[in-house]
């Protein structure tokens, strides 16, 4: 199985990477709304994620017996965490809207329940497309020129698509608009990944901004209505994901991907600066 899966990731990557997708993301969707979804526990679906994540990551250091790296490492931290501050402009405007704003009491379960979950979903989001699938097309392209084109491209749009599967919770135009806009924010995760080898400043930002997307629901009972002044407004996540594709198509300027590649030599290997 494990020689099957390793030649189908090496010779076949395109089926490797829409199995991954279908199982680790697609999949969990499917579990999460049609079984997870009906238990009286909070935390199923965050665990589940975790454990979805440290499957992924088990998975790809099986196949390339250890030598695959997620770059979970402390080197070029703070360089990674600015190179994402576009995303920090979406916290600060979520942490200042209306909706996370107020005079009521926090209900302390939902605040841990908000911190818990969306962190792990950042790590497991990061994992998934960072992490295991930008980091193996960097590999599987490395003879190709524009192998950072196609290698942040292809992540970042299934980034986006990913997000269809909340059509179960939201409307058809609001779960569009989100694939939008997602899609960019997963290119200045690109950036930061890319031009750092951290993962983990992505794993930090990126659970933050999913906190502060959720920060409204702090002051109010799990189970209880959720008001509609819920999050930013329109015009600040369209300003936001402009700035965001403005400054992720800076960061991949020529003298910036040349940067990149020297960096990515060793690919899938550690060994790296």
């Amino acid at each position: 199985m494990t020689k099957a899966m390793r030649k189908l990731a090496d010779k076949h990557a395109l089926i490797f990477w829409i199995l991954c997708v279908l199982i680790f993301v697609v999949g969990y969707k499917f579990i999460s709304v049609g079984l997870l979804g009906s238990t009286p526990y909070e935390y199923d679906v965050a665990f589940f994620k975790l454990s979805l994540a440290l499957l992924a990551i088990l998975m790809m250091k099986t196949l390339y017996q250890g030598q695959f790296c997620f770059h979970f490492r402390k080197d070029n931290f703070l360089k990674a965490l600015i190179l994402q501050w576009p995303a920090l402009l979406f916290v600060l405007a979520n942490l200042l809207s209306p909706g996370s704003l107020s005079e009521n009491a926090i209900v302390p379960e939902t605040l841990v329940m908000v911190l818990v979950a969306n962190m792990i979903t950042g790590f497991y989001e990061e994992v998934i497309m960072r992490g295991m699938l930008l980091g193996h097309m960097m590999e599987h392209w490395k003879n190709d020129d524009r192998k950072i084109l196609k290698s942040v491209l292809t992540t970042s749009i299934l980034f986006g698509l990913v997000h269809l599967g909340n059509l179960v919770q939201a409307g058809l135009i609001s779960t569009l608009f989100q694939v939008c806009y997602a899609t960019i924010f997963g290119l200045i995760f690109a950036v930061a990944y890319l031009r750092t080898k951290n993962l983990w400043a992505c794993v930090l930002i990126h659970g933050l901004v999913d906190v502060s997307g959720e920060m409204y629901t702090i002051y109010y009972v799990p189970g209880a209505e959720i008001p509609s002044f819920a999050g930013v407004g329109l015009l600040m996540i369209l300003l936001c994901t402009v700035i965001c594709l403005i400054v992720a198509l800076f960061e991949f300027r020529k003298k910036k991907r040349t940067e990149i590649l020297e960096l990515w030599r060793d690919d899938m290997t550690c060994s790296a600066a």
